[in-house]
């Protein structure tokens, strides 16, 4: 992540619009792993990568599958 966006030509083409796209990117990869993980098992870990993504970017659909994917997580 780090090495696409410290790239000078995307920073020259998307200006400030990169550091949203950036923070946009990481709630999705903290939302992929975190499923990934609760589905080997990592309870703790992946609700806290669930909780980042919700917190980098709160929406009623994330919430929604936030909450949907915690109490299933329980079970």
């Amino acid at each position: 992540m780090e090495a696409i966006f410290a790239n000078p030509a995307l920073r020259a083409r998307f200006g400030p619009r990169l550091d949203a796209l950036r923070a946009r990117t990481e709630a999705e990869n903290d939302w992929v792993i975190g499923r990934a993980l609760l589905a080997h098992g990592l309870r703790r870990e992946g609700l806290a990568r669930l909780r980042r993504s919700f917190a980098a970017k709160p929406g009623a659909k994330r919430l929604a599958l936030a909450a949907g994917t915690h109490v299933l997580a329980r079970g």
